[in-house]
């Protein structure tokens, strides 16, 4: 479950993944007047079929407030032989009302590759819940490798808002460019950078923006 960072009419506005027989493992949006009683709940996004992420999608970092509109990163899961592979993708939120989607990014943006991601107590996930915007148009993306470690990469904001159509449109699919091997990680996120227990480096300036942006006046 995620919030927005400002109020909607007065309202609270959060994005979670309720699973039901209605609309399984499908992002809902719900709003509140005071963070305890929750309502108004619509179903905004549903796993595609067929897709990367046709199993089950959830959110993952709280919405990043651009000039298109409120950037989600959330997680999409592909079920295999072998298990369920989670990845991350992107969608964008009206300014003015988050109910409405502008567009989903029809590719993931990062997906299990290196050694720690592929094995671990939960093997082949990325998992985020933490995105810090920043003043020079990048965004650091925070993201739980599986279930064992933590990792952060940078993203230019720009990129991650291209790779989402807008209605009707179908996204910019960008090529790989390590050696024509087959798409596994798409060229978004770069400088990645293991943080194992106990060994976490924060950022202050980075922590310090995302509070900055809070406005739930």
């Amino acid at each position: 479950m995620v919030i927005f960072p400002e109020k909607f009419d007065g309202l609270y506005a959060r994005l979670d993944r309720p699973h039901s027989e209605i609309a399984p493992w499908s992002i809902w949006i719900s709003y509140s007047p005071d963070l305890r009683f929750w309502g108004e709940s619509q179903l905004i996004i549903r796993p595609e079929p067929y897709h990367w992420d046709e199993m089950k999608i959830g959110p993952g970092a709280p919405p990043i407030k651009t000039d298109q509109g409120w950037l989600s990163i959330y997680h999409g899961v592909f079920k295999t032989m072998d298990g369920s592979v989670y990845r991350l993708g992107v969608a964008l939120h009206d300014l003015e009302n988050p109910a409405k989607i502008i567009g989903v990014g029809d590719s993931w943006i990062l997906q299990p590759e290196d050694p720690w991601e592929i094995t671990g107590y939960v093997h082949n996930v990325v998992f985020t819940c933490g995105a810090v915007p920043e003043f020079d148009g990048t965004v650091k993306i925070y993201w739980g490798d599986a279930d064992s470690v933590m990792c952060v990469g940078e993203a230019n904001l720009s990129d991650l808002i291209e790779a989402v159509p807008a209605s009707g449109q179908t996204s910019k699919i960008i090529p790989c460019p390590w050696n024509n091997r087959p798409l596994r990680r798409n060229p978004f996120i770069r400088s990645n950078e293991s943080m194992r227990s106990g060994s976490w480096r924060n950022s202050h300036r980075g922590v310090e923006t995302l509070l900055q942006g809070l406005n739930f006046e």
